[in-house]
């Protein structure tokens, strides 16, 4: 039988970095309602994949492998949202916290899926659980009061992402700059 920190290592044999950091956060993510999750909670602990990256060394992979380590974000809440990740910090923007919770004057707003703080900017990853009616219009109501509070919400689907993310990350670079 395989442990999972050992098929992460085997996975950095034949993946790359955003594939290896998106299966990783999978693993470790909190988030209960993870997309495919049988039990909530993490599945294993950042620690023991880290263990065994320090095991594993300049095996098949080691290198891919000690460069997603550090990247792994324990409140991920779908493969979206690492790829997304992925692709804003591989275009030298700082990276952006996950999943935070947004509060205006001690009240609660939101929890964006990519958040900076600083810079008062939301990326919303709009996948197909966003496609009810239900969901669609908590959205609606959700943007518009972040959009009140004076934060900036960008809202992308996989197609601003693939083939080519260049137009999503000259909008997200002018949000970041106002």
């Amino acid at each position: 039988m395989v442990t999972l920190p050992l098929l992460f290592a085997l996975l950095a044999g034949s993946f790359s970095e955003t594939e290896l950091i998106t299966v990783g956060d999978a693993m470790i993510s909190s988030f209960d309602r993870y997309p495919g999750r049988m039990s909530p909670g993490p599945l294993v602990r950042l620690s023991s994949l880290f263990d065994m990256g320090e095991r594993w060394g300049r095996l098949r992979g080691g290198a891919v492998l000690h460069r997603a380590l550090p990247r792994l974000r324990e409140h991920v809440a779908s493969p979206p949202e690492s790829w997304l990740r992925c692709i804003i910090v591989d275009a030298g923007i700082e990276e952006p916290a996950v999943n935070a919770d947004i509060y205006e004057g001690g009240r609660f707003l939101a929890r964006g899926d990519l958040v900076f703080r600083d810079q008062r900017v939301v990326v919303e990853y709009e996948g197909e659980g966003h496609l009810s009616p239900a969901q669609f219009r908590r959205d609606i109501t959700r943007t518009e009061s972040l959009i009140a509070a004076g934060w900036r919400v960008i809202r992308i689907t996989h197609a601003d992402l693939f083939p080519s993310p260049a137009t999503f990350l000259d909008r997200l670079r002018a949000a970041l700059a106002r």
